[in-house]
């Protein structure tokens, strides 16, 4: 059923990353990404409080479905190719424009959060505000902090980091607060 709901998806489940740090298919750990989303409903601690603030975390899951959907053709960065192709898809189902967008939004900047933790100074005011400038509000935060945790840990056991936890954290904590003083 997947497969003819989500083709694009299913074309994916024999397709393996190209870099040696993933140990799964692209589909594989699409499927990983959304078990790591829904161990938060169970959980406690910082990542699930996040989880539990979702007033509808129906688009994050659509996201982490589709959100490497764009290797499956490398003419351009997967991200840039997975939001047309999301695009497609939300169209195709005819979802509600704001729900459709942030699926969207979600496939497009999935890699942002683990690029800036990964490459910049969060504790820098600059990293801040321009993390800000391009997530716009609290609920894409909520969400792409919640796919960057969930997308890492699923690449291959012991991806994710005690430190990416807190550069993750500091720079939602940070970024939520720039963007509560923007709209003050």
């Amino acid at each position: 059923m997947l497969d003819a709901l989500l083709p694009e998806l299913g074309r994916c489940r024999t397709l393996m990353p190209g870099d040696a740090s993933h140990a799964y298919t692209v589909f594989e750990h699409s499927m990983r990404t959304v078990r790591m989303l829904d161990s938060l409903k169970r959980g406690s601690g910082f990542l699930s409080e996040i989880y539990s603030s979702l007033h509808d975390p129906a688009p994050l899951y659509l996201a982490a479905l589709l959100h490497d959907v764009g290797k499956s053709d490398r003419l351009d960065e997967h991200s840039v190719t997975g939001a047309r192709m999301a695009n497609e898809i939300v169209r195709r189902w005819k979802l509600e424009p704001r729900f459709a967008d942030l699926v969207v939004w979600l496939v497009r900047w999935h890699l942002l959060m683990a690029r800036c933790i990964g490459i910049r100074d969060v504790h820098h005011p600059d990293t801040v505000r321009e993390f800000a400038e391009q997530v716009q509000d609290a609920d894409r935060l909520a969400m792409l902090a919640l796919l960057t945790w969930a997308d890492v840990n699923a690449v291959a056991p012991g991806t994710w980091t005690a430190v990416q936890e807190t550069y993750l954290r500091h720079l939602y904590g940070q970024t939520l607060h720039q963007l509560d003083s923007e709209t003050a």
